[in-house]
């Protein structure tokens, strides 16, 4: 499980940041993008927290996941030559940065949801070392996102937001192959999760196979 989110945690990161930086690259006044910006971020947050609640964890993360990378990459493949060309990147940048900052409503509350109780603290916030595993793999994300929009420097222009756009849309794929934990049981030891991973196997297996023995018993009709 680790395998999984752990990912997902480096693109959430390196997407939000990513796009931070590419609305710092927006045409027209710095001051009103950078205004625009805050009000975007304190408004996802505000939704973020009912969209978690009404719609899940795993398809809040899978949704946002999607639109930010989606929205990421427009902004970037649009060329730049003033006029509705700088608006529509001004508008596809600040949806994706308002996609990407409801992430982090859902991602922490999932992290905490899909760890067991015992390793839960470390994973998460422990209180000795202050910053757990999953943030550290976060932050590697977010150490990442100025050196790769920098790249626009070095190579082209529309490097920097296909790759964050990559990223964010590899992690959205990996949400998917993770249980979602909304109103369930957490787990409290090691042990509870491979048997819910167990039985999500069994039940997938059981679906794979039904079909075929419908086939078996209309056959064994004729």
């Amino acid at each position: 499980m680790t395998d999984l989110f752990f990912p997902c945690r480096f693109g959430v990161n390196m997407g939000y940041f990513g796009m931070t930086y590419n609305n710092a690259e927006l045409a027209g006044n710095r001051h009103l993008n950078f205004f625009l910006g805050s009000i975007t971020e304190t408004i996802a947050y505000i939704l973020g927290a009912f969209v978690v609640v009404r719609f899940g964890r795993k398809r809040s993360l899978f949704a946002c996941l999607l639109l930010g990378s989606l929205c990421c990459l427009i902004s970037g493949v649009i060329t730049r030559s003033g006029g509705i060309n700088d608006i529509l990147v001004t508008i596809f940048s600040v949806l994706g940065r308002f996609a990407m900052a409801a992430c982090y409503c859902a991602s922490d509350t999932f992290t905490a949801e899909l760890f067991p109780t015992i390793v839960r603290s470390v994973l998460v916030l422990s209180r000795n070392t202050g910053v757990g595993v999953s943030t550290l793999v976060g932050r590697s994300g977010s150490a990442l996102a100025p050196q790769i929009s920098a790249l626009r420097h070095v190579a082209f222009a529309q490097l920097p937001p296909l790759i964050f756009a990559s990223v964010a849309f590899a992690s959205a794929m990996l949400i998917l192959l993770l249980p979602d934990t909304t109103g369930q049981r957490l787990p409290d030891t090691i042990e509870d999760v491979e048997q819910t991973w167990a039985s999500r196997d069994l039940n997938s297996n059981a679906l794979q196979s039904k079909p075929e023995s419908n086939k078996d018993i209309q056959l064994e009709s004729f």
